[in-house]
């Protein structure tokens, strides 16, 4: 039986990415199928992805959307039971182990519904993903209020909104 499957959502993607994409999620002891869901009007990255036995290629021929194609590959992650299921962006890689890590974190910790590591940018400074649950105020603020009067305080507001403080460096229940 599989412990996990993933899926990720291409559209016009550079082959470059999705070498690096497909050689961070096959690069795994855990039995993984990775789902390739191409949104491009023509089917070009098929030669890219290959024909490996892990890897299942749907290609749509229309921009379907995020969150409709990686419905896609969850619909059949349900069918089969799988576990787990990673959504991932194509510019995303990672480490050896990682997979193995949120997999095993995720099976001792049975409470918890969602896992998501520490982001890095190429360069090695830190994403700052988890937030707060929004105001109205952050949400506005973040959009419209860029001008060099507010800079400071949304800075402040934004620093906290990301939860900056906490330093990413334990593990957090994250509203959002």
């Amino acid at each position: 039986m599989r412990n996990l499957n993933t899926s990720v959502v291409l559209y016009n993607t550079e082959r470059t990415l999705i070498k690096k994409v497909l050689d961070s999620l096959l690069n795994t002891e855990l039995s993984i199928k990775v789902f390739i869901i191409d949104n491009s009007e023509k089917d070009i990255a098929r030669r890219y992805v290959g024909f490996h036995k892990r890897v299942e290629y749907i290609f749509t021929g229309r921009n379907l959307g995020y969150g409709k194609a990686h419905n896609i590959a969850l619909r059949r992650s349900l069918k089969e039971g799988v576990k787990y299921h990673l959504i991932l962006n194509p510019d995303i890689y990672f480490e050896r182990s990682v997979l193995e890590e949120l997999y095993y974190f995720m099976e001792e910790n049975p409470d918890v519904g969602l896992v998501m590591p520490k982001i890095l940018f190429p360069d090695g400074s830190l994403q700052y993903l988890c937030k707060l649950l929004p105001t109205p105020f952050d949400l506005l603020g973040r959009r419209f209020l860029k001008w060099e009067l507010f800079k400071r305080f949304i800075e402040k507001r934004n620093s906290l909104y990301e939860l900056r403080f906490t330093g990413y460096s334990n593990i957090m229940d994250v509203p959002f």
